[in-house]
């Protein structure tokens, strides 16, 4: 699939045969100096100092020592990836590029332990969401942009300070960062929670969903962001397009404090109701607008 020549030896990604090793310092009789089969396919190779880094698939990066060509030995790897299908290393980074969700960046030496952080940015539906900047600060600085299902990881140097900070116009999220002192050990499950934001001038607004519908099959719901100009009790009513009302809900809000009130797309027989455009009537505590609300299943 691959091949990477330093000096004398050609260093080959050989599909299911893993790397092979040739000697080509007579190019008219290259001759095989070693191999070693990886566990799964190769697919890129490159080689630098002692050491190849092979992109193998789903079995992510393998790092392989080739200080001895004849007899090369696994040093280490990193599988918790998707599929591995280039490599380069400079610098002291190794970068891996990795089908449908990026590049990723080890910022240690052969010789380190493998840490990483990872996690995902999602809807509270758990949908994912895609676009968002996921910036890596400290002892090391690297950015990472999630693809549809949310996740991001980065490769860290050891025992370092780092903080990881999401950013996309229009959202907020929860929590606001994560940071770690003298990091030990990788950390997963490192997962943020995004919502639109309600601008400034607008006192309610409706969100939910991964593509702007809400698919109650899917665990999404719809919510009504709210930011009352006074205290008081809120009204929210939902009807179908014809006027008939399908669930209503009240809350007491305080004046200037952003609130919630959640519809879960179920009607007041407790049903899921059918796909469609309803109309929320939201009324009390100095708002009184209506607002539409796409459901599709």
């Amino acid at each position: 699939r691959a091949v990477h020549i330093v000096g004398n030896y050609a260093y080959v990604a050989d599909a299911f045969n893993g790397l092979v090793i040739i000697d080509v310092s007579d190019p008219a009789n290259p001759a095989e100096a070693g191999f070693l089969d990886t566990p799964e396919y190769a697919y890129d190779v490159y080689a630098i100092g002692c050491y190849a880094y092979v992109a193998d698939r789903d079995s992510g990066l393998r790092v392989i020592n080739i200080s001895n060509p004849a007899s090369p030995v696994e040093s280490g790897y990193y599988d918790d990836v998707g599929y591995a299908y280039s490599v380069f290393a400079h610098n002291g980074a190794i970068y891996t590029g990795i089908n449908n969700t990026g590049l990723l960046v080890f910022g240690f030496g052969p010789g380190s332990p493998a840490r990483t952080i990872s996690g995902y940015v999602r809807y509270g539906s758990g949908a994912g969401i895609g676009g968002v900047q996921v910036n890596l600060s400290g002892n090391a600085s690297l950015s990472f942009t999630t693809g549809s299902s949310g996740y991001y990881i980065f490769g860290v140097p050891d025992a370092g300070d780092y903080t990881v900070t999401p950013s996309k116009s229009g959202y907020v999220f929860s929590p606001g960062n994560y940071t770690y002192t003298a990091l030990s050990e990788s950390k997963a499950n490192q997962d943020f929670t995004g919502t639109a934001a309600v601008a400034a001038s607008d006192d309610c607004r409706i969100i939910g969903g991964a593509r702007g519908y809400v698919n109650p099959t899917k665990g999404e719901t719809a919510t009504i962001r709210l930011t009352p100009s006074v205290s008081g009790d809120i009204t929210v009513k939902v009807y179908t397009a014809q006027g008939s009302l399908v669930w209503e809900a009240t809350k007491s809000v305080v004046a200037n404090i952003e609130d919630s009130i959640e519809w879960n797309c179920y009607n007041k027989d407790n049903s899921m109701v059918a796909s469609g455009i309803y109309l929320v009537r939201i009324k009390g505590a100095g708002i009184d607008k209506v607002k539409k609300a796409a459901i599709i299943k």
